[in-house]
This record gives C-alpha cells, structure tokens and sequence, in this order.
C-alpha cells in the first residue's frame, strides 16, 4: 500500500516530511532538506505496517501542518 503526498512551497525553503503513528511516534522521515519554490509530490510506501491511522506532519520555517491518513488493507 502507497500513497501520494503533493504539497507545494511559495518559495526555496528547508522542510521536512515524516510520517507519524497514532501516538505520535515518528514512523519514517520522507524528506527532510532544501526544496525549491513550487509544487512536489513525494510517495509513501507503508510497507509491512499495521491497518490503522497515521498522520503526515509536513515542517518548514515557521510553518507546521499535520493532516490524517487511514492505512487499509
């Protein structure tokens, strides 16, 4: 099971991408580094991981957002 995850940065930034379960552990960091201005989409691959609920919390300078997400097999 994968899914998509588009996000788009107004300008060149340091930002990171990571994957959390539903106590907030840190699953896996999809990216974490520069990205230029403009729209991206970066894959997650769930591998082996249990059914269940994730978050994808996505961190720049001065911005933090985290959105759910439902892992069904």
């Amino acid at each position: 099971a994968s899914t998509m995850i588009e996000y788009r940065l107004p300008q060149a930034t340091n930002a990171r991408i990571e994957i959390l379960n539903v106590r907030g552990q840190l699953v896996e960091v999809l990216r974490d580094g520069w990205h230029a201005g403009g729209s991206h989409v970066v894959s997650w691959n769930s591998g082996q991981r249990a059914t269940g609920t994730y978050f994808y919390r996505f961190l720049s300078d001065g911005f933090q957002q985290s959105r759910k997400m439902l892992l069904v097999r």
